[in-house]
């Protein structure tokens, strides 16, 4: 079917069915928080620019081509590709297939069972949540797969990986084809404080991956799983043919306007810059920090003592919609508290992202409180020390500011957290987040 391309502000719309979208050099260069593809089973191939490519809804084919870029499937099961380039490759919701492609990739599965690819290249990947298959592929990578049951598939001839959060008894690991446990040999490997294991190929000498904060005489072949337990061909992106998305069934009837509302696409706060490649080092993204509390909704608790910074910026924003003739925004406690638990996840986990450590988005973090949207958006903010600064500074950027002032917008959530000590690579004290939503029944 024809593109139908439709500006939005910052972003490029696609339309809500099924289509083919082949972007050209420069086609987004006035949309810098990139191209939503909307509802239907879609299939967007980028330029040779850095470009940032959403899927949002169904199942859709994602291909960066070259350059630099930032992709992310959103719902249902989807394929995304880096192509060329040093990508961010997101999965997100359902079972994905996130593929790097050539160059140093970063990888996200997000919820659910993905399979991550990391291809060629020096890779970082990141099952996320539930049971997920990571393949490094060609160069050294290093694999964290998460929560859940993760398995890790080495290959010889293939670069040495490293894999960050093996769980005894919980993941597993995949040997090459043709091997079986006789034939590598485990090796201690102590760092430091630290205890690895160095898998070794016997016959050839090559250590093919070593595993972190495992001792070799903790592992035995109960572990590992052979040719003949699992083929990585079940595992192929094959699995999701693009084929099989005919749009014959693709019924109208199914595509409820209501629930392909442009509005729903205010995660579109996620620039360009806010998703530096620059800034996804390996080492702000070590596993041994995501501790499960850190994530639990029950330690996002809003101290007394924060309370009075967060009502003066809901009061502060909605000056500014009142002065424009906007509808001011209710406060809901659900958007207080996916607010807050990011704000204090920032600060404590040392990052300053839009996307959680976990592969979380803001709509995620939302969905989890329990909180039924039409639409969302974010703003995040640190550094600024008072209520005023900080929404001065998002009234002062396009994107921030577009998000505030959105009639379509009806509730709040501001959450703010001050750290002393803050020591890390991100070195702000004080740290802000801004969650806007439109609810279901509205």
């Amino acid at each position: 079917m024809e593109n139908e391309l439709i500006p939005n502000g910052n972003h490029l719309l696609a339309s809500d069915n099924a289509e083919t979208i082949a972007l050209s050099s420069g086609e987004l260069a006035d949309y810098p928080e990139g191209l939503a593809a909307l509802g239907g089973n879609d299939t967007v191939t980028g330029s040779s620019d850095s470009e940032v490519i959403m899927g949002n809804r169904d199942d859709d084919h994602l291909n960066g081509g070259g350059g630099s870029d930032t992709l992310m499937g959103g719902k249902n099961n989807d394929t995304v590709e880096g192509g060329d380039g040093n990508d961010l490759v997101r999965g997100d919701r359902e079972n994905d297939v996130v593929r790097g492609g050539n160059d140093a990739d970063t990888l996200f599965g997000g919820k659910n069972n993905d399979v991550l690819f990391g291809d060629a290249g020096n890779d970082v990947l990141f099952g996320d949540r539930d049971d997920d298959t990571l393949i490094g592929g060609l160069g050294e990578d290093t694999l964290n797969g998460g929560e859940g049951s993760d398995v890790f598939v080495l290959e010889t001839g293939a670069g040495f990986d490293e894999i960050a959060d093996f769980e005894n008894g919980i993941d597993l690991i995949q040997l090459p084809e043709g091997f079986s446990f006789g034939d590598i040999s485990l090796v201690d490997d102590n760092n430091g404080t630290e205890q690895n294991t160095l898998i070794v190929d016997t016959l050839t000498g090559e250590a093919i991956a070593q595993v972190n904060n495992v001792s070799a005489s903790s592992l035995s072949s109960a572990n590992f799983l052979f040719e003949d337990d699992f083929d990585e061909d079940d595992s192929d992106e094959d699995d999701f043919d693009e084929d099989d998305l005919d749009e014959d069934d693709l019924d109208e009837d199914d595509l409820d306007e209501d629930d392909l509302d442009e509005d729903d696409l205010d995660e579109d706060d996620l620039d360009e810059d806010d998703l530096d490649e620059d800034d996804l080092d390996e080492d702000d993204f070590d596993e041994d920090d995501l501790d499960e509390d850190d994530f639990d909704e029950g330690n996002s608790d809003i101290e007394a003592n924060n309370q009075d910074f967060i009502d003066q910026v809901i009061e502060l924003t909605n000056e500014e919609r009142t002065q424009l003739g906007l509808d001011p925004l209710t406060a809901d406690p659900l958007l207080n508290q996916a607010a807050q638990t990011h704000t204090e996840n920032m600060a404590a986990l040392d990052f300053f992202d839009h996307t959680g450590l976990d592969g979380s988005s803001a709509g995620d973090r939302i969905e989890d409180t329990g909180y039924d949207f039409l639409a969302w958006a974010e703003n995040i903010a640190a550094g600024q020390q008072t209520p005023e600064a900080v929404v001065e500074a998002w009234m002062g950027s396009d994107g921030h500011r577009a998000n505030i002032l959105n009639p379509d917008l009806e509730e709040i959530g501001v959450g703010y957290y001050f750290l002393e000590d803050d020591t890390g690579s991100v070195n702000a004290n004080h740290y802000w987040t801004q969650v806007f939503g439109t609810p279901f029944e509205s």
